[in-house]
């Protein structure tokens, strides 16, 4: 008889643990109570970042026995705008991202991973609320009671050629990041905040003012896109012999929020760990505890520099001769003195957000 898993959640995390799960030949149920997967998603273009590890994120997703079965284009470039709206032109040899679409429709990440479940003969039940007690695996994405992060924009139709532009800038972006990135003819442009969360929307209409000015691109069909994220750094793994995965489970990147990669690996490792009698909280803290430390002590920097630190960033990363190699050596890399900080800087951060729930 076969080994059966519940699993509560359709994102990317449910849906790498099953299948996984259904590949060792498990019979897997998900829960998703909404209507498909990835509802939390308008069709908004997410970057899958490729610069945490020396490992090319799509090597990463197939050696998990994932099909890139979905748009998934690589960008080596990005051109970048201070608060002084000069240009900084970054290029890597190798993919800094991989732009992927989000949401229930065709192509989407989403979709890709829901096909290759079904394939494997999982059993997804939509609409289907259900509580965590009642489930293995919880992969149900942010808790709003926690946020840290708020997104607005639109996605549209352009003639535009492909490209990816971001924006530092703390009148239209506090403390976080807006960017408009383009592929094949399909455009989404954001602002992403770390706090004054009501000012979004008075903030993302300066962004699209900004980008619209320095790049002349053309808007076609407009749609509104949006969503939030949260970080807890107490965030279980296990809980009452359920595992936890993904945003669940606190596993995000506090700087700038790139979480779908975490998300994959974390669902993986979970589906591993039953699979082969591992401990799972010892194996993720081990994965991902360096990670988790290195964004709450950048964080706490970023927060700190503000424009004139930005300004510095993006040159340095104008300037570096591998800007993916500057980002995983020096920006993200687990040192010495980002653990010496971590107490510091969490510190820091519950001062500064009392709110937020760090």
């Amino acid at each position: 008889m076969k080994k059966q898993i519940k699993i509560r959640g359709a994102g990317p995390a449910g849906l790498a643990a099953a299948i996984t799960l259904a590949q060792a030949d498990y019979e897997v149920t998900v829960y998703e109570k909404g209507k498909g997967c990835g509802t939390r998603f308008k069709g908004d273009l997410q970057g899958l970042e490729n610069w945490t590890s020396q490992t090319n994120v799509v090597d990463e997703l197939q050696a998990a026995g994932l099909d890139i079965n979905f748009d998934c284009d690589p960008f080596c470039r990005l051109t970048g705008f201070d608060a002084d709206q000069q240009t900084s032109f970054i290029q890597s040899q190798e993919p800094l991202f991989y732009l992927v679409k989000r949401g229930p429709r065709p192509g989407t990440l989403d979709q890709g991973l829901a096909d290759q479940a079904l394939r494997l003969g999982v059993d997804i039940r939509f609409n289907t609320p259900v509580s965590e007690e009642a489930v293995d695996i919880v992969a149900s994405g942010p808790s709003s009671r926690k946020l840290y992060a708020i997104d607005t924009g639109i996605i549209f139709e352009t003639d535009f050629p492909d490209a990816a532009y971001g924006m530092l800038d703390d009148t239209s972006a506090y403390l976080g990041y807006s960017y408009l990135l383009v592929t094949k003819g399909y455009g989404c442009m954001c602002t992403v905040l770390f706090d004054k969360f009501s000012e979004v929307h008075q903030q993302f209409a300066l962004v699209r003012q900004a980008f619209e000015a320095m790049t002349g691109i053309n808007i076609k069909n407009p749609s509104s896109v949006g969503g939030y994220g949260n970080f807890s750094t107490e965030g279980p793994l296990i809980k009452d012999g359920r595992f936890y995965v993904g945003e669940a489970a606190g596993l995000q990147d506090l700087l700038w929020g790139f979480g779908i990669r975490f998300a994959v690996q974390s669902g993986h490792l979970a589906a591993r760990c039953l699979i082969e009698g591992r401990d799972y909280a010892v194996a993720a803290r081990r994965m991902f505890q360096p990670d988790l430390r290195t964004g709450v002590v950048n964080r706490a920097i970023w927060e700190h520099l503000g424009n004139r630190g930005y300004k510095l960033f993006l040159t340095a990363s104008r300037r570096s001769t591998e800007p993916r190699q500057f980002l995983n050596q020096w920006v993200f890399k687990d040192s010495w003195w980002r653990r010496l900080s971590f107490p510091l800087a969490m510190w820091d951060l519950r001062r500064r957000h009392p709110d937020i729930g760090y």
